[in-house]
């Protein structure tokens, strides 16, 4: 089994759903914050050299990542810049 780009998205959603729903004390935020835009930035470098290469931008596993997002939280995962949604669950 290996690690894909399909998992590190799903990592970076899975991060950023935990973190809306106060998963993570204060004193662990720098460091949860600091994998988060570790991560982020990987994944923005791999698409870069992808897209310079002329493949596909890794949509097949954009799309997984995606799928697999939805099917943990019920919802579409979140892209950058849009405002978090209140949950669904009172």
């Amino acid at each position: 089994m290996s690690l894909t780009i399909a998992d590190l998205n799903l990592v970076v959603q899975i991060i950023d759903i935990a973190t809306q729903r106060g998963a993570f004390r204060a004193p662990e935020l720098k460091m949860v914050g600091e994998l988060y835009d570790k991560t982020q930035e990987f994944l923005k470098e791999v698409a870069e050299q992808q897209q310079a290469q002329g493949e596909d931008g890794g949509t097949e596993s954009a799309d997984e990542a995606t799928a697999a997002a939805t099917a943990l939280t019920g919802e579409p995962p979140l892209t950058g810049g849009e405002p978090p949604t209140k949950s669904k669950a009172n």
